[in-house]
């Protein structure tokens, strides 16, 4: 409403995959966020970010400290991407935004499960590490035992919901079209932030 009588002529919001229905729990303040900019009467660019491969850090140093990683995720994918492409992507956004109001979604263009991401981590830092499979109320117990705040824990579990219900997994093909630059792979990631991987 601000950005209304403002006279903005075109508001750029990012946002996530599918907020409409994704289990991710704060994916309804992206939905709302949403609706209100379309209702607004404005102009609009919408970038929906993919998963970044960053956030993998918040999880793979202390699974490689124990050798286990806990998830209920299942065969779930999720198609990562470097926090540069969405950076790239959305600057050509920016630079050279559409004429029509437009939704971008900007993840990668493979989707991995949590098997196959440990199996590059196991193969890049020579460690072992083991995917153990447990229910959401598991993990939720898990993560609350270790000391996690009740509203961070939740959030995982939403997130490995999201991932299992194939929330995260969408391929679009957008990020490299808008940036004309093809995508960091995981692997080559994992490979230039291996001694991240130790936390």
């Amino acid at each position: 409403e601000a950005a209304r009588k403002a006279g903005v002529g075109r508001l750029f919001y990012t946002s996530m995959f599918g907020p409409e229905t994704s289990k991710v729990i704060f994916a309804p303040e992206h939905q709302a966020s949403e609706e209100a900019i379309k209702a607004s009467g404005l102009a609009y660019t919408i970038f929906r970010n993919g998963w970044y491969m960053e956030n993998l850090f918040m999880s793979l140093p202390s699974a490689l400290a124990t050798g286990t990683w806990y998830s209920s995720a299942a065969d779930g994918r999720v198609t990562y991407i470097a926090r540069e492409d969405i950076a790239r992507a959305i600057a050509a956004g920016l630079a050279k935004p559409a004429t029509e109001n437009v939704i971008y979604s900007l993840g990668g263009d493979v989707g991995y499960t949590t098997e196959e991401i440990a199996a590059l981590v196991r193969e890049i830092s020579g460690r072992p590490l083991a995917v153990v499979h447990v229910s959401d109320e598991q993990l939720l117990g898990g993560l609350n035992g270790a000391g996690l705040p009740a509203n961070v824990a939740e959030m995982i579990v939403s997130i490995d919901a999201g991932i299992r219900a194939g929330d995260l997994a969408v391929i679009t093909g957008e990020a490299a079209k808008l940036s004309g630059t093809p995508l960091i792979s995981l692997k080559a990631f994992l490979e230039a932030n291996k001694a991240a991987l130790a936390g």
